[in-house]
């Protein structure tokens, strides 16, 4: 599904033509070679090229004019390339003051030919399905670039932090996030670190399962006191001689931001990022990922992709009204 669904976004001039063909019921009725669509193809990509970074600017800019409650903001380097960009619609900002108690930053998704990153900001709707708030893209992370797109979600959202922010263990975010967020409360993503324990530990181990079902029986377990887990998770680490390794002691040192037993008084949805729903997620954001494309390029996989994701919603809220 995953490979379809990129090549329906990412079709040559090859598919182009057969897809024309079809349209125009023959070859004879397009009235252009195969020839004519490859050296268009071309043509665009060389203007695009030397126009990209202004292109996807202008782009913006022109829905700030044109779409009500649209948000967009960006930050050059010295030389005038584009380096931070982020921005939300109207609809999502909607959504933000329905469902945005908690949030999940998550900056793992690497979209285009520059190598910047694009980060989404998504929660959780009504119909338990991943939506998204705001996004951005950076051309570096660094310290700066944390601070800037974190006060800069918080101008389309009318300055309402979440209750939860949800993100992986980065120095930077770390740093930041109490200078720019007040009230919300920082939590770490657990899918984020449980699927760090297979290169942490090494799943080449003869005990790599045997510690993983041991981890997890302790880390998804909800009737564990803080003091029952403390104790079980110092067990294991010395059974399998990892109490010194600094991977393990710094997730055991910030338990209190991931860890079920320590976290009793938060809601389920601000630490429980379940596996399935952020595969879910992750393969959905990854669906229009082209790491030699443009930015002009994937910014029109970008709103294929959020136009699917807000005809399911509407899809989903029509089948769930209850009809007199």
């Amino acid at each position: 599904m995953e490979k379809s669904r990129k090549e329906e976004l990412n079709i040559g001039a090859r598919k182009t033509y057969r897809m024309c063909k079809e349209l125009v019921k023959g070859f004879e009725n397009i009235g252009a070679s195969l020839n004519d669509f490859k050296n268009c193809q071309r043509d665009i990509k060389c203007f695009i090229h030397e126009r990209d970074g202004q292109l996807f600017i202008d782009r913006f800019k022109c829905m700030v004019e044109t779409e009500p409650g649209f948000y967009f903001d960006y930050d050059v380097d010295e030389d005038g390339s584009l380096r931070m960009a982020i921005w939300a619609d109207g609809i999502a900002r909607r959504n933000y003051a329905t469902f945005g108690d908690t949030v999940s930053y998550d900056p793992t998704y690497s979209t285009n030919k520059y190598s910047m990153v694009f980060t989404p900001f998504t929660g959780v709707d009504n119909h338990q399905r991943s939506i998204t708030f705001c996004c951005k893209i950076i051309a570096k992370e660094n310290h700066e670039s944390f601070k800037w797109v974190f006060e800069r979600f918080l101008i389309p959202m009318g300055g309402k932090e979440p209750e939860y922010i949800i993100t992986d263990q980065d120095p930077g975010i770390i740093k930041y996030f109490p200078l720019v967020f007040k009230t919300a409360r920082h939590r770490f993503c657990m899918w984020h670190i449980m699927n760090n324990v297979t290169t942490k530990y090494g799943s080449t181990r003869n005990d790599y399962q045997n510690f993983l079902n041991k981890l997890n029986a302790i880390i998804w377990d909800d009737d564990l006191e803080a003091d029952e887990f403390d104790g079980k998770w110092l067990e294991i680490m010395g059974q399998h001689e990892v109490a010194d390794v600094d991977w393990f002691t710094e997730c055991y040192s910030k338990r209190r931001q991931w860890v079920m037993a320590h976290c009793k008084d938060l809601k389920i949805g601000a630490i429980m990022r379940t596996t399935q729903r952020s595969e879910s997620e992750n393969s959905f954001f990854k669906m229009f990922e082209h790491k030699s494309g443009t930015l002009v390029e994937f910014l029109m996989r970008f709103e294929s992709a959020m136009e699917q994701q807000k005809y399911n919603r509407r899809d989903l809220t029509t089948k769930t009204v209850i009809k007199p």
